[in-house]
């Protein structure tokens, strides 16, 4: 289970997060004004994250970011030089509009 909190609440009930993280494998997700910015996970889940990072040799982890760049210099080439919209600006305006949609259907 991953939950959401804001990066306020995370320091002031980080003890109760605790136990859920490392015995019931849950994850948090931390948020600053609504955009994710870091995520608590258990010392397994990090062990296993590390292991399988240390199976991709480092020139394939260059190379594909090489493609990530390649591919964003096409994509500004196509919109005439026009960057994508910030996609983290428009999830957090999503979860707004969501937000006061369903915020009176309690």
């Amino acid at each position: 289970m991953v939950m959401r909190v804001s990066d306020t609440d995370t320091f002031r009930t980080i003890g109760e997060f605790l136990p859920k993280i490392q015995f019931a494998g849950e994850r948090i997700i931390i948020e600053h004004q609504g955009v994710p910015v870091a995520a608590v996970i258990s010392i397994q889940d990090l062990e296993q994250l590390q292991a399988r990072v240390q199976l991709i040799p480092r020139s394939e982890r260059l190379a594909a970011l090489a493609r990530t760049h390649t591919l964003r210099a096409q994509v500004l080439a196509r919109r005439g030089g026009v960057p994508l919209p910030d996609s983290a600006r428009l999830i957090k305006e999503l979860r707004e509009e969501r937000d006061r949609e369903t915020s009176g259907l309690h």
